[in-house]
């Protein structure tokens, strides 16, 4: 009985720490609002990459020069 007990109990935590983890915030959808709109810049403005390569990995190199591009900008910030 008391392992039912805890197979309930681990159960319940986990699917609380599951759900706290999947919430996203405000500041985590602009986050992600400001990559997209970096990457479709990079992706506009690279056409004859896409042409010559292919439009998924030129989108692929876009995405990660916005990701890498906008930590850089969130870690120069100097924080209060």
């Amino acid at each position: 009985m008391k392992s039912i007990y805890k197979i309930a109990a681990s159960l319940l935590l986990l699917s609380l720490n599951v759900g706290c983890a999947t919430q996203g915030s405000g500041i985590d959808a602009l986050w992600q609002q400001e990559i997209r709109e970096r990457a479709l810049a990079c992706y506009n403005h690279h056409a004859d990459h896409r042409y010559v390569i292919g439009s998924g990995p030129t989108w692929a190199a876009c995405k990660r020069w916005a990701t890498a591009n906008h930590r850089q900008t969130i870690n120069s910030v100097p924080s209060s």
